[in-house]
């Protein structure tokens, strides 16, 4: 996929298997799985950062991950890419998170 060819193109190596890794308290890398929680606190740390700079609410890793999906599919990319990127196992959950139509139909615009 194009993100592993980037990954390699700025020297990021994901052959371990994790692009995103679990860092400990002191600082160092960890070969764990980054856990959705341990990523939610970091956006949430981020975004406490930026108070000011985006509107208020909570931001979730969810909404990005939807995101992604939808990004995807308006770029023409297949069902079964997206599936592989997002990590989702069903091609009813994409068409489920992909529902197009209404987003690019909407009359409130």
């Amino acid at each position: 996929m194009k993100c592993f060819r980037v990954c390699k193109a700025i020297k990021i190596k994901v052959s371990s298997g994790f692009l995103f890794r679990s860092v400990s308290k002191h600082g160092n890398i960890t070969s764990k799985a980054l856990e959705p929680s341990a990523a939610q606190a970091r956006l949430d740390s981020y975004v406490e950062q930026l108070k000011g700079s985006l509107s208020s609410g909570r931001f979730i890793l969810h909404g990005f991950r939807s995101g992604t999906a939808i990004s995807m599919a308006l770029a023409d990319i297949s069902l079964d890419q997206i599936m592989d990127h997002v990590g989702w196992k069903s091609s009813k959950t994409v068409l489920h998170y992909i529902k197009l139509n209404p987003l690019l139909h909407r009359s409130d615009l």
